[in-house]
């Protein structure tokens, strides 16, 4: 009799989840939903070398990211949760890349499988695994500082070049630009890791290619987020927010662009701005 109820217990206890195995802390896979990728601003160490033409993806709809490495036909994803970081593997076929690889899209019911014999680091905006022997760490971009070229920003930022290859600028604003009889500075003040930065720079320095005039001078300023460099230049020259562009002429500012297009794009606002001419809102 007293058997008998032991077993009755055992059972009970098995039946509630109280004696029963514990599950795993991760499934074994994960089919996600449909998925837009755009590139965000990360650093890539590869067996840590800093690798800047290393591109790192995050969904718009879900907290989940992506290394779009060339090397591989399997690529890591990581979506940050409270425990730390889950991590995975799709195969690089799934990934529909855009030109250049700037961007991508996954279709729905896209198989995650977990990335084994990762190693999980939860500090802020950062993870480090393993993969195919290679030992991968990304970190928060922390950007350029300083006065560059177009050369050493694009070797900050080598996907910008890509996007300035890409970029195509409004015909008409770069024929204004182009006939500007007068020297002009632009001093161009940017963050490496801002996104806005991204977007329209690129598009700048190639409607400035496209023009073709020596009497557009450039200066570029890579600033620090939250803009506490030494040298103060952000406070100094009232920057805020970037990109910014300041337009000089004999020294003297005769206008600025700020962070996004008054009208329809950078090389409008700017070429509106030489001219003394109205800014038309965009549609």
């Amino acid at each position: 009799m007293r058997s008998s109820s032991l077993l009755s217990i055992f059972v009970l206890l098995c039946l509630t989840g109280t004696l029963a195995p514990a599950r795993a802390e991760r499934p074994a896979t994960h089919v996600l939903p449909a998925l837009t990728w755009v590139e965000t601003a990360r650093d890539v160490y590869w067996d840590e070398q800093l690798r800047p033409e290393l591109r790192i993806l995050r969904s718009t709809e879900l907290d989940w990211y992506l290394l779009a490495a060339e090397e591989w036909t399997t690529l890591p994803l990581w979506h940050p949760t409270e425990e730390g970081i889950e991590l995975g593997l799709v195969p690089t076929e799934a990934l529909h890349f855009d030109t250049g690889r700037l961007g991508a899209h996954s279709d729905a019911g896209l198989l995650l499988r977990r990335l084994e014999g990762s190693e999980d680091m939860t500090k802020k905006d950062a993870v480090a695994f393993a993969h195919q022997g290679v030992k991968i760490r990304i970190a928060r971009h922390e950007g350029a500082l300083g006065e560059l070229s177009i050369e050493e920003l694009f070797e900050v930022v080598p996907s910008w070049h890509t996007r300035m290859e890409l970029a195509t600028p409004e015909g008409a604003a770069v024929a204004r630009l182009g006939a500007v009889s007068e020297k002009v500075l632009l001093e161009l003040a940017l963050g490496s890791w801002c996104g806005d930065s991204r977007e329209h720079v690129p598009r700048l320095l190639r409607a400035l290619e496209d023009a073709g005039n020596p009497k557009l001078q450039l200066a570029i300023v890579a600033l620090p987020r939250g803009f506490r460099d030494i040298s103060n230049y952000a406070r100094l020259h009232g920057i805020s927010r970037v990109p910014t562009v300041i337009v000089r002429r004999e020294g003297q500012e005769i206008g600025r662009f700020v962070e996004s297009p008054v009208g329809s794009s950078i090389e409008a606002d700017l070429a509106a701005i030489l001219t003394q001419a109205p800014r038309e809102p965009r549609p």
